[in-house]
């Protein structure tokens, strides 16, 4: 069986971590990850850093 990990969800729910850890408050972070976190869910994990700027231009059109 393999497995895929996606950095696009991964890495930032990673760096929410750390500043939680070290009791900083990124609400910008937080609100980043829940938008990729939501890209990712609806299937846009595959595509790189360009495709959340065109699905965010696509959703305020």
């Amino acid at each position: 069986m393999s497995v895929y990990l996606d950095a696009s969800v991964i890495l930032p729910t990673l760096i929410q971590e750390a500043a939680s850890a070290a009791g900083a408050s990124t609400a910008l972070g937080s609100h980043a990850t829940d938008i990729f976190q939501k890209f990712v869910t609806e299937g846009h994990g595959g595509t790189d850093f360009s495709g959340i700027i065109n699905n965010i231009r696509d959703k305020s059109a």
